[in-house]
């Protein structure tokens, strides 16, 4: 295999186009990418989208697919009722499969991650079937359980395509710990220090940042977009209730409101209707403006105009905030990679994770008013952030695995 310059305006070509079941009809030399994720989150779908406008910007032919809709419907039940029900029913019960599933012994996890995607393989007859129909040339996954079911096809024969995976989140739990892996795309050097020390090669090891839209490397000026919104001068905090238990958020944005001598409260109920008709009757302070919002498509506006962000820490919404330089205050993180992110803001100094309700108001709003913490703040946000994340991740995927 070759390739010319990656860039946005030249594309690899294949000296040899890999074909698991004969010859592609018509095969018109352009890279044909599969992306796999699995609807767990839309943390993954948000990456995995990202991932393809990239790719499909310099040329390449990309199809990205939910793993979970190619494989047993009790299967993915299952899967579902753990991984989403398990989190937000029972989280102390989700902690202890999270925590207890994380194996620190790297060779018994590869060993037993290799043996889940053989036994699961079978339940992905679809995605087999797809695969090999679509012929990729190359397989990012978003997400272990298809990075496991791509492992286990490629050990037994029934494919050889090169494989990459991106992981979504600031840490990696053992699961992640897959062999025979072209590229790993991991947040910051942290999780590239965990993979080598699990056995995974360096040179297969890229720091590039989470994954997120191009439109994020785009500077915006904060003072035009709070004229756009009608936004009065003064603090302005944005609380997302995404994923927080009402009776907890609304606690939080009332000591925010009460917190404030002056400036904007902006909440983001999202499809959360509780949320809208709990904060309906909330008093706020003579001065303080609270501005509830249901669904919107224009969140990134949102953060760039606001001086602080209370939310939960996701693994995509963390990078959008951090990318932008505002400081994150994490409320109720998901145990497990939500709290490894929280971990990930509050270490770096880019914001703070609190479990108190009331606190996580309070100190939101005392972050928003004071222009010395905001500073610090902001730019260790901003030394964090990788906006340009999906663009090297394409650039490296169309170059290809480094040939021995």
């Amino acid at each position: 295999m070759h390739t010319d310059t990656v860039g946005s305006s030249t594309v690899p070509t294949l000296a040899v186009a890999w074909r698991p079941s004969g010859d592609r009809a018509a095969y018109d030399g352009r890279v044909r990418i599969l992306i796999l994720y699995a609807s767990l989150g839309s943390g993954h779908i948000s990456a995995a989208n990202a991932i393809a406008a990239q790719l499909e910007q310099r040329g390449a032919e990309v199809r990205s697919e939910d793993a979970l809709e190619y494989t047993n419907p009790a299967f993915r039940s299952f899967v579902t009722t753990i991984i989403t029900r398990f989190s937000q029913e029972a989280p102390s019960l989700y902690r202890a499969l999270y925590e207890g599933t994380d194996d620190p012994d790297p060779e018994k996890a590869m060993r037993d991650n290799d043996l889940a995607g053989s036994l699961q393989a079978p339940l992905y007859a679809d995605l087999t079937k797809l695969i090999e129909e679509y012929q990729p040339d190359r397989i990012i996954c978003a997400q272990q359980l298809p990075a496991l079911v791509v492992r286990a096809l490629s050990a037994n024969g029934t494919i050889d395509v090169p494989s990459y995976i991106v992981i979504t989140d600031y840490m990696a739990h053992s699961s992640w710990i897959i062999s025979g892996v072209d590229g790993y795309f991991v947040a910051w050097d942290g999780v590239a220090e965990y993979l080598r020390s699990w056995g995974i090669p360096d040179e297969t090891i890229h720091v590039t940042g989470i994954p997120v839209k191009a439109e994020l490397a785009v500077p915006k000026d904060p003072d035009d977009i709070r004229a756009r919104y009608d936004i009065a001068d003064g603090p302005v905090i944005l609380a997302i209730a995404s994923g927080v238990d009402t009776g907890r958020f609304t606690a939080a944005v009332a000591e925010a409101a009460a917190s404030l001598s002056s400036g904007t409260l902006v909440v983001v109920a999202g499809r959360n209707h509780d949320v809208v008709e709990a904060l309906g009757g909330l008093t706020v302070p003579d001065g303080v403006e609270l501005r509830v919002l249901g669904f919107v498509d224009y969140l990134d506006d949102l953060v760039v105009l606001s001086d602080v962000v209370v939310g939960k820490s996701g693994g995509l919404i963390t990078t959008e905030v951090l990318a932008r330089g505002t400081p994150f205050f994490v409320i109720d993180p998901f145990p497990g990679q939500e709290e490894w992110n929280a971990d990930f803001v509050s270490a770096t100094g880019a914001g703070a994770s609190m479990h108190i309700p009331t606190m996580a108001g309070r100190t939101a709003a005392m972050a928003a008013q004071d222009p010395a913490v905001l500073d610090r703040m902001g730019r260790q946000a901003m030394n964090q952030a990788r906006p340009e994340a999906a663009s090297t991740v394409a650039d490296i995927v169309l170059a290809g695995p480094t040939e021995e």
